[in-house]
Formats: structure tokens, sequence, C-alpha cells
């Protein structure tokens, strides 16, 4: 009892005194009665939780409670409803609650605060056009799979809805591990589980994908630190060289200095980077899943190196990636060649031609994507590429041979 007085006075700390008396009982009848109404003197949040508390908890004043949210105005609702810090039981009422209109629904959806209990109950109910705001919610599904169960149970789901989230669960669950699946409900082999050694209920690559080398865990702080000095190194080699062949023609700054001065910057927080390489390393990949879509920049750049390819390839579908990120990751040589790929296949960041130039110039863009690409590097870039050692050769020939097509073409 102590416990639940502990965890209602912090959840009563900064709201107005009469919300507080009637919340634990210690209003008198004519302040309840008054709160019934909506006529304290208090914000109109805390009026709608006093309301939803009354009716909730079956309040002789819950008739009068009921009538009076019955008469708030949507609009004033979904104000309220957009606040992160309301009392338990606020957001839950209006989930269950069938009269209220979509939009009010809808602002529930979007609010991070929501609990998953509220998106349980709309993904098992509501109409498509609620699924689709829950289907695209992919942080809130791989923090709370069973979402994705009761989804799934609804007749009101669309079969484009239904493939994204087979394909959403393929992805990030059921290829993550075998021996531990994440959520009830998924389909699991149980017999097969069994059958599997332990060593063997690691986890998996999909099946295309031969990489013996493959490990779980990221690469030690020294190889990340290594790693990050060879790109540096690579670069800086690179932009003299292209100096060097290219003297007349001044590369803008940023050009030659955006990746090894984003490195840099990192390298100056060495020890920052520590205690984040150190807390990753301890992560699952669920979590280091979640970690890429929604971490910092420092921890991005980290888990893009990650060995395991749904962490990697979770980095580019973070909605906190810029295009300035993308930049700097299409300069890396540390990263899987399908990062790169997977870069080159997104048209938006196509169009920016330093990303584009970078994944022509970086080694361990898959060679037919480079060679598509080289198609579009201007002639003066191509110019600076046939004298570049640090580009693999095919590279410098084909823009050899691509300086002579361009200049028969224009005396021709």
């Amino acid at each position: 009892m102590q416990a639940t007085t502990n965890n209602l006075d912090k959840l009563l700390a900064g709201k107005n005194s009469l919300t507080q008396q009637i919340i634990k009982g210690k209003a008198s009848e004519n302040i309840v009665e008054f709160g019934s109404q909506g006529l304290l003197p208090i914000p109109r949040y805390e009026i709608i939780e006093v309301l939803i508390f009354l009716i909730t908890n079956d309040s002789p004043n819950k008739q009068n409670a009921t009538k009076t949210l019955g008469k708030t105005k949507p609009a004033d609702l979904i104000e309220v409803l957009k606040r992160p810090d309301l009392m338990p039981g606020v957001y839950e009422y209006f989930a269950e609650a069938k009269k209220y209109n979509k939009q009010i629904i809808q602002t529930l959806l979007y609010n991070r605060a929501v609990p998953n209990s509220v998106f349980e109950k709309i993904a098992e109910e509501g109409s498509e056009d609620l699924l689709e705001i829950i289907v695209t919610n992919q942080v809130r599904l791989l923090n709370c799979p069973p979402i994705i169960e009761r989804l799934l149970r609804n007749d009101n789901l669309s079969g484009d809805q239904k493939r994204r989230l087979i394909e959403f669960r393929e992805e990030f669950f059921e290829k993550v591990s075998v021996g531990n699946p994440l959520f009830r409900g998924l389909r699991h082999d149980k017999e097969k589980e069994e059958e599997l050694r332990p060593e063997e209920q690691m986890i998996m690559e999909p099946e295309h994908v031969v990489r013996p080398e493959l490990s779980t865990e990221l690469p030690t702080m020294e190889n990340f630190r290594s790693g990050i000095q060879k790109d540096k190194e690579e670069h800086e080699a690179e932009a003299e060289a292209e100096e060097a062949a290219v003297a007349q023609e001044e590369l803008s700054e940023e050009e030659i200095t955006l990746a090894p001065t984003a490195l840099t910057e990192e390298e100056k927080k060495s020890e920052k980077m520590m205690g984040v390489f150190n807390k990753i390393m301890k992560l699952t990949v669920p979590e280091k899943i979640q970690l890429a879509l929604l971490g910092s920049r420092e921890e991005r750049s980290i888990l893009i190196r990650d060995n395991n390819k749904q962490v990697s390839g979770a980095v580019l579908k973070s909605p906190k990636l810029t295009e300035i990120d993308v930049e700097i990751i299409s300069t890396f040589r540390q990263v899987d060649p399908e990062i790169l790929q997977g870069i080159a296949a997104n048209k938006k960041w196509m169009r920016n031609y330093m990303i584009l130039l970078n994944l022509v110039k970086n080694p361990k863009t898959p060679q037919g994507v480079a060679m598509n690409l080289l198609n579009r590097v201007t002639i003066t870039d191509l110019k600076i590429l046939k004298m570049n050692r640090n580009v693999p050769e095919y590279i410098r020939k084909v823009a050899q041979r691509k300086i002579v097509e361009k200049s028969s073409s224009r005396t021709g």
C-alpha cells in the first residue's frame, strides 16, 4: 500500500491541490461535485483527468462526470490527449470508448507517451486507416511485438498492410533468433529448435548469404578505432591524389574534408565514444536494432559497422538519418557492401551528387552498382578518378574510356 501511495504522489506531483485531493479521496463532497461538472479552477487537462478518475472509479458523481465529458468539444480533448504526462487510465479510457471520433484515436496513436496496451487494443479493433498508423510505427512494433499479433487478427487489415507486417516480422524477428522467439504467437518450429545444437541457436543470416566469418558481436573498440583511422587515412590520401591529378580544379573544401572532419570530431570525443561503444556491446540484437532506428549520430556511426545485417540495415531506416549522415556513411570502407548498395537504391539520396560520387570512389561498393553510377559522373570528376590510385582499377579504366567517349561526342 505504501508503494502505491508513493507512486501516486509522484504522478500527482505538480498538479493542482484540488486535483490531488479528489484523486487521493481527500476532497469534500462539494469539491468532488464541482469537479464532476468541470467547474473547478484547474487546467483543462486536469479537469479531464478528474472526470476520467470519477468515471472509472465508480464515484457517486460518475453520472455527472460522464455527462460533462460528453459535452467536451473534440478539439479540446485532442489538445489534452497530445500531452505526454496524463494520469494512468486517461489514454486507455479513450481507446476503449467507441463513441469518440477517429481523430481522437489518431491523436492517441501519434502520442509516444501512450502505453502499449492502448496500441494493442486499437490494433485488434481499429479500422484500416487507424491500423495504417500502427503498421508504419516500426519503433512501437519493436518495443511491443504482441501488437503485430493483434494486427494480424484484425479483419480490417488490408492485404498490403498484412504483407508489410509479415515482411517486418521476418526481417526483425524471425531472422534474428531461432532459439528465442521474441513474442507469443510467432510461427516457430519447436521441434526444429530442439534439433539444433546450442551453438547453432545463435543469430542466423538469411539463407542466401554465406558469411562463415560473421559474428553477431561488434568489432572490438581497438578494431573500431582502427577502422575509423583507416577510413580517415584513405580519404585523406584520396584527397591528395585528386589535388595532384587536377591541380587547376579547386575542389570544394566540403568534398575533401566532410568525412574526415566528422571522424576527427568523434576522435576528439574518444572518451564519450568509448562509453557509447561499451554500452552497445552489452545490447541484444533487438536492442541494437531499436538503437539503430532511434539512436544518436554517434551510435549510428558504430552500428552501421555492425556485422549483423539486421542491425546495420536498420541504420538506413532510421527516421533521424539525414543526407549529411548518408554522405558520410558513403565514404566508409568498413561497412558491408550491401549497406552501400542500399544507399544507391534510394532515389532521393542519389539526387545528391556527393553521395553518388562517394559510392563510385568507395572500393566496398559492389562493382555493378559503381559502374552504373559512373555514367552520371561529370567529366571533371572522371579526370580525377582516372588518376586516383585509391579507387579500384576498373573504375580508373572505365573513367578513362568515358573521358574519350565524351570528348569525341563533343568534337563530333
